[in-house]
């Protein structure tokens, strides 16, 4: 099974999961595990990055790191209804709108909820998968998501595939269908997102838009050179 199924398979163990909370057969156990996400800092990473482009060497390191996020595992960013799948919690309650719970899976291992939360449209919740077989795939690692509307939804994370063995970064926002990606330069975080020209991620070339803390820059990027047009000075290389 390629990387990309893979993803998919997460994304339909995860829908699993919620049918079985929605449910609330019992066939489920209660569960403190998992990891502990700020989510207040989740949101913030995207309404307010907190990097500040610096020079070329930021812009290239930024870029560098979005291609990756668009090829790893398949290329997460190109799976279609990733966010509608991973946000079926919509309506759901569990024990009142908060819990956890734990559940085998198909072939052996556990995938585990917890965190859940259901406040108004903002939901929330973490999904740790130990040693999850599904269809001769195991999966290791947590899947966190901020469903904060029905267009748009934050993920954090990361989880393995063997084989064949792909870790994927689970660092992005969908928002009514528009892919981010929040990357890490020297001073802090910084979202980037394709532009209409469009980006191809196995050169680095082509054009991004990038939001630092002092706003969004225009970047259009060649295999030796690049401009970038924002609310600073231009950033152009080489000098």
């Amino acid at each position: 099974m390629s990387a990309k199924k893979s993803i998919q398979a997460v994304v339909g163990l995860t829908v699993v999961g919620f049918a079985v909370v929605a449910l609330g057969d019992g066939c489920g156990s209660s569960s403190s595990s998992g990891a502990s996400v700020d989510f207040t800092a989740l949101q913030a990473q995207y309404s307010k990055p907190t990097g500040k482009l610096s020079g070329a060497s930021d812009v290239q390191s930024a870029a560098s790191q979005y291609s990756k996020s668009q090829t790893e595992g398949g290329g997460i960013s190109s799976l279609g209804g990733l966010s509608e799948k991973l946000g079926k919690a919509n309506g759901i309650k569990l024990q009142g709108g908060t819990g956890s719970i734990s559940e085998p899976c198909s072939g052996g291992g556990t995938f585990s909820i917890s965190g859940f939360t259901a406040g108004g449209t903002d939901e929330q919740a973490s999904i740790d998968y130990a040693n999850c077989d599904e269809d001769s795939e195991t999966i290791n690692g947590t899947m966190s998501f901020d469903e904060i509307s029905a267009t748009q939804i934050i993920y954090s994370g990361s989880i393995t595939i063997t084989p064949p063995g792909d870790t994927v970064d689970l660092n992005f926002e969908l928002d009514n269908g528009q892919f981010a990606f929040s990357a890490t330069i020297s001073s802090g975080n910084v979202v980037v997102a394709s532009e209409s020209a469009g980006w191809d991620s196995s050169t680095n070339t082509g054009s991004i838009s990038v939001t630092d803390s002092q706003g969004m820059w225009s970047c259009t990027i060649q295999s030796n050179s690049g401009n970038c047009t924002g609310p600073g000075s231009d950033i152009t290389w080489p000098g």
